[in-house]
């Protein structure tokens, strides 16, 4: 799939790759757009790829609304089309692969009183915080903050998506299963020859005996 796919990927137009996220959210507000004629503020709203995506110029300087949430209509008309995304009405699902690259991060968060009792001091010194404070502890737990942003793990882990089944082993397979018949067969005929020959050769013998 094309990073830069314009038409599933509205997103595109602000320079982010394409993702199997970012092509549904096009989808839903490419449909809200078609029906309701504006834009949810909830999925990406890029008037030119829009338009162009769905062939539909907004109706005054190329600008499209924002959906206006306090009418009834347009309420019903993003919840309708919400609905049919949910239940897969709208082949959001089927127009949008997987993304051939994705990078992914999960996030986890751990927190702890900071700074501790020991280094309390030395921060506060400094900040030239210490002889202004009456009391250090709690002023230092209010002003400061400590983020530590790291890799849970430097493993890289690689998956790739294989075709159960190829031509060459479809070929190899029809190639095999023709190879066996034409072996039965050619073994049939053989055995069948051989059995009208010893038919033959013995009714041949046994002839003159008969006539006796």
């Amino acid at each position: 799939m094309d990073a830069n796919n314009k038409d599933k990927n509205l997103f595109a137009e602000r320079g982010f790759a394409y993702s199997l996220n970012a092509c549904q959210k096009s989808c839903v507000q490419k449909h809200i757009y078609k029906l309701c004629q504006c834009c949810d503020v909830g999925f990406p709203c890029i008037e030119d790829a829009l338009q162009r995506s769905t062939g539909i110029m907004a109706r005054e300087d190329n600008i499209i609304p924002i959906c206006n949430t306090t009418v009834f209509k347009t309420i019903k008309c993003i919840a309708d089309i919400e609905e049919d995304f949910t239940d897969n009405k709208l082949d959001c699902t089927k127009n949008c692969p997987p993304a051939c690259e994705e990078t992914s991060f999960s996030m986890t968060v751990s927190s702890a009183h900071w700074p501790t009792r020991d280094y309390r001091q030395t921060l506060l010194s400094q900040h030239g915080l210490d002889q202004n404070v009456t009391q250090p502890l709690e002023a230092a737990e209010r002003s400061f903050l400590k983020l530590e942003i790291y890799f849970d793990s430097l493993n890289v882990g690689k998956v790739i998506s294989q075709p159960a089944f190829t031509w060459n082993k479809l070929l190899s397979d029809i190639g095999g299963q023709l190879g066996l018949l034409l072996g039965f067969s050619i073994l049939t005929a053989v055995e069948i020859l051989e059995l009208v020959v010893m038919d033959l050769g013995l009714g041949i013998g046994l002839r003159p005996l008969l006539r006796r």
